[in-house]
């Protein structure tokens, strides 16, 4: 019967067989490596990748742009639709990928790219040698790899990557990383308010849990006390 069938249909689509894992790149196994020779573009340098028992890369080369490389090349591999997504955002292109829906997001993505050209121009010979590494390696997944899954299904073309889309995504993601500076602000001003002590500012000046474990091994003296203390933001 019809229901039988989309019953089957269900199963097949849940079931280990899934028809996108077709798309999905061979697996590491744990303990082999994985070396990057033979590949176009390839590194400067024989790469090797070894997947640890929680199924963690750990990316071994000769130089950091070798590094680097092996860093884009598993981005390009594990991680192709969040990457290209990134892409898209960055330049205010989500439309293409999902439709007439978001042209009002892209029309406020596109100041992300804004003289991009010029800022990539602009980088040191180090940055802009890293970037370029990373970029190989993502668009050496590509070749490898192909589309992923979520490409195929949206009816997407293979992407490629320029040196430039790498600062691009960097830009979008610290953007995003300022999200929340209308509360960074409001405390401010609430810590401007509050006699030193105050019980509240101990609760505005809470530290982050780190279990134990800390970011950096010291923060300098300069650092360290309210922002409040260092610059009048009141008037914001």
């Amino acid at each position: 019967s019809g229901s039988a069938m989309k019953w089957l249909i269900f199963l097949a689509l849940c079931s280990a067989c899934h028809p996108l894992s077709l798309f999905a790149p061979p697996r590491i196994k744990p303990g082999q490596p994985l070396e990057l020779h033979d590949l176009r573009p390839g590194p400067a340098r024989p790469v090797e990748i070894l997947l640890d028992e929680r199924g963690v890369p750990h990316i071994y080369g000769e130089s950091e742009a070798d590094l680097v490389y092996g860093l884009g090349f598993m981005h390009g591999r594990d991680r192709l639709f969040q990457v290209t997504v990134l892409k898209h955002a960055a330049y205010g292109r989500l439309t293409e990928l999902f439709g007439k829906d978001l042209l009002p997001i892209d029309r406020r993505l596109r100041l992300i790219s804004w003289k991009l050209d010029e800022a990539f121009a602009a980088l040191d010979a180090r940055d802009k040698a890293l970037l370029e590494a990373y970029i190989k390696g993502l668009n050496a997944a590509v070749h490898q790899v192909g589309r992923s899954a979520e490409l195929v299904v949206l009816g997407a073309p293979e992407p490629f990557f320029e040196a430039k889309d790498g600062l691009a995504i960097a830009r979008l993601q610290s953007w995003q990383l300022s999200f929340d500076f209308n509360d960074e602000l409001l405390r401010i001003r609430l810590l401007s308010k509050l006699a030193a002590n105050d019980p509240r500012v101990a609760l505005l000046t809470a530290p982050a849990p780190t279990l134990g474990v800390p970011i950096v091994a010291a923060v300098p003296s300069a650092l360290q006390g309210p922002a409040a203390s260092v610059v009048d933001l009141t008037r914001v």
